[in-house]
């Protein structure tokens, strides 16, 4: 099994199984993902193998496998909502268990192209959070931050799962981008929190478009990408076929074959 690769230690819960990879970096920063075996694919094709590859020591991997509780494993569909709150609890544990410190939350269907740790360090700089970048627009991305710990962000998310329950609401991402302009000054919000965007290195499908992507479709990879995160596209087969593009436009402008295909 390819997991079995890396240096992981497993710590197995009621809810889940939990594998942390332990960074040699002095004080590296924890960066929490979650997946579903629906979702599994993601881990042991991309997310796992390229956050190898960039070797960046200042992040210390914690991701948990839960259960299926969407069958589809599709975007809305039916179980949806169950899995998106356990996504919120983890974020919510992730910033008890790291008061005053920072910590990331990624989703797993994401690739790494370059070390990060510093980068995101830099760009929270005196902000409490600071997002992806989902469309043109401004609206933020919840696949992927980095998050001080504290009283303000806790606040927020744990506003995003009581609207979430109490709304019937199935997408933290809708949630989040609501709470946060929730007062009259978009850049002020009932929580305190002082929010910005990551650049737009940290990539999505929707960054510079905000439209639905599908085979065939160009995108813009900025020169100094970070990362990708394969969104605006819904089901597997499109989330790797969008992987595989970006992976390939990069390593075309690089000159590089994949470290990725030589697994």
């Amino acid at each position: 099994m390819l997991l079995a690769k890396y240096r992981i230690k497993y710590v197995c819960t009621a809810l889940a199984q939990t594998m942390i990879i332990m960074a040699c970096a002095a004080k590296p920063i924890p960066m929490y993902t979650f997946y579903t075996p629906s979702h599994k694919v993601f881990v042991e094709e991309w997310f796992m193998p390229t956050l190898k590859e960039i070797n960046d020591e200042g992040i210390t991997l914690v991701i948990k496998e839960y259960p299926q509780e969407c069958a589809s494993g599709k975007v809305f569909s039916s179980g949806w909502q169950d899995t998106m709150l356990r996504k919120v609890d983890i974020i919510c544990k992730a910033i008890q268990d790291n008061w005053g410190d920072v910590f990331i939350y990624s989703d797993i269907d994401v690739q790494f192209i370059r070390p990060f740790s510093k980068i995101a360090l830099k760009a929270i700089g005196d902000k409490d959070i600071v997002f992806q970048r989902d469309t043109p627009s401004g609206t933020v991305c919840a696949g992927f931050f980095v998050c001080k710990a504290n009283e303000r962000t806790f606040a927020l998310w744990r506003g995003v799962r009581d609207y979430m329950i109490s709304q019937k609401e199935c997408s933290d991402q809708k949630t989040v981008n609501r709470l946060l302009r929730k007062g009259e000054d978009k850049d002020r919000n009932p929580y305190n929190v002082i929010w910005d965007y990551l650049s737009s290195d940290f990539f999505g499908g929707g960054t510079f478009t905000g439209t639905g992507w599908s085979s065939g479709k160009q995108l813009f990879i900025p020169s100094s990408i970070v990362l990708h995160h394969a969104n605006w596209c819904s089901g597997n087969e499109k989330k790797i076929a969008q992987l595989e593009y970006v992976r390939k436009k990069v390593q075309t402008k690089k000159g590089l074959s994949s470290g990725k295909d030589k697994k």
